[in-house]
């Protein structure tokens, strides 16, 4: 069977930049994740404009694909760094970053989210201050 065409979403102009202590955001229930925060989160991502997300982390057969999807519901640009994301089974691993591609989100090398940050950077008015 031949293989679907895609077209690459890229990043938008204003993704984020979000950093999460993976070890604190599951077992401090003072971290801002999950339940009512999302609410916060969600407010305080569309206060600032932000129109896409580059989400990495573990797993890739659970938490990575959950938060791509709740950022494609949101109406988020999704890109997974494919060399940021990992998982204990190597098949499941790439069997759901091909899912995640195929679906919802684009699945690049960590070089071209660096190159596609670093350009958004170069023009960004928030970078110019």
């Amino acid at each position: 069977m031949p293989e679907l065409q895609r077209q690459s979403q890229g990043l938008g102009r204003k993704p984020p930049l979000l950093l999460v202590d993976m070890i604190q955001g599951f077992t401090d229930p003072a971290c801002p994740l999950g339940g009512e925060a999302d609410a916060l989160v969600q407010t305080q991502l569309t206060s600032l404009a932000v129109n896409s997300l580059v989400v990495t982390g573990l797993t890739a057969s659970g938490c990575v694909p959950a938060t791509v999807v709740d950022g494609l519901q949101h109406d988020y640009r999704v890109v997974v760094p494919r060399e940021a994301v990992g998982d204990r089974n190597p098949e499941a691993h790439r069997a759901n970053l091909f899912d995640m591609n195929a679906k919802y989100a684009d699945v690049q090398n960590l070089s071209e989210v660096f190159t596609q940050l670093k350009a958004l950077s170069a023009t960004s008015r928030y970078h110019q201050q």
